[in-house]
């Protein structure tokens, strides 16, 4: 969301994508690490895994408090002079640069569409507003059908049941489904961007 939000709209879809690339990635490394640390019989072999898998979120919470609000949700609090300061920061740009003030006009646009009628919608015109439904039940289904795969099942026990099939290193095999997955990301994601979904 805050991605979304925030980056520069040349590249915003690509960030927003690029982030499930880096989750895949991050699945694949976590497999190089317990296969790392699998043959220590001692409680490294899980304590290591573990530990690292801290460090990554301590930095990414410590560098959120040096991290400025997003110009959207400023600018829906009224702080419209802050919302410029963060794109102009964002895009690299002085404050009163066109791209900017384009930035602050879509934002206040949007924001004036969500507000139309000066009332409050009810959450069932996720079905009944424009073409809504088709995209709330498409948005369901993927979503659902996605977990049902038991693709997540795999990345989280994976280990397990490839070791209870008799395979001798079930870590190794574990890597190979990390690797398959990271790599078809790449697929997945330019489909996306390439058909204009996420730009």
């Amino acid at each position: 969301m805050y991605q979304s939000e925030t980056a520069p709209r040349q590249i915003r879809g690509a960030l927003v994508s690029a982030y499930q690339l880096f989750i895949t990635l991050g699945i694949l490394v976590a497999y190089c690490i317990n296969f790392g640390t699998e043959a220590d019989n001692s409680p490294r072999s899980w304590r290591l895994p573990m530990g690292i898998g801290f460090i990554w979120p301590a930095i990414m919470g410590f560098g959120m408090l040096f991290m400025r609000e997003s110009p959207r949700w400023e600018y829906r609090r009224g702080k419209i002079d802050s919302a410029r300061v963060t794109i102009a920061k964002v895009y690299g740009v002085p404050e009163d640069h066109w791209e900017v003030q384009r930035e602050l006009r879509e934002i206040k646009e949007k924001l004036d569409a969500e507000n139309a009628g000066g009332k409050n919608h009810p959450w069932y015109e996720i079905f009944t507003g424009p073409a809504m439904t088709y995209r709330t039940v498409l948005g369901i289904s993927l979503q659902a059908l996605q977990q049902l795969t038991g693709a997540n099942f795999f990345f989280y026990y994976g280990t397990t049941v490839f070791a209870a099939t008799g395979i001798s290193n079930s870590y190794v095999t574990s890597m190979i489904l990390g690797g398959v997955n990271f790599g078809t990301t790449f697929g997945g994601l330019y489909g996306e961007l390439g058909h204009g979904l996420f730009a």
